[in-house]
């Protein structure tokens, strides 16, 4: 069975089709992000991963979401113990603190749901 970050699109195949989408070449991109085309060409072969600030920056350069460029590129450096450590921290927070956190928990997964049902 196919691991889930080879169902989807890495992130590097992911933005250079957005690039060539916008009609970029890396060298316009790099210049856009103050990087060189070689950082690009790095990022979309998978030899260097973007901080979340770059992928900020290169989403607003190639106009796209956020969440439509950056995918899963962070998931393989999580680790699910952080959650159940954060839900015990969480737990000793007053209700009035955690209510707006439950709140938008929810509402990205059932984006997130949609998403996977109408990709479908």
């Amino acid at each position: 069975m196919k691991d889930q970050e080879s169902l989807e699109e890495k992130f590097g195949d992911r933005l250079k089709r957005l690039r060539l989408k916008k009609g970029l070449t890396q060298m316009q991109l790099g210049e856009l992000l103050r990087v060189s085309n070689v950082q690009i060409t790095r990022y979309e072969k998978g030899i260097a991963k973007p901080s979340m600030e770059v992928i900020k920056t290169l989403s607003k350069a190639l106009d796209v979401r956020y969440e439509d460029l950056a995918g899963n590129v962070f998931m393989s450096s999580f680790n699910l113990n952080e959650i159940d450590e954060i839900v015990e921290r969480l737990k000793q927070l007053p209700e009035q603190d955690i209510k707006p956190l439950v709140e938008v928990m929810s509402n990205y997964v059932k984006h997130r749901e949609v998403r996977l049902i109408t990709s479908d």
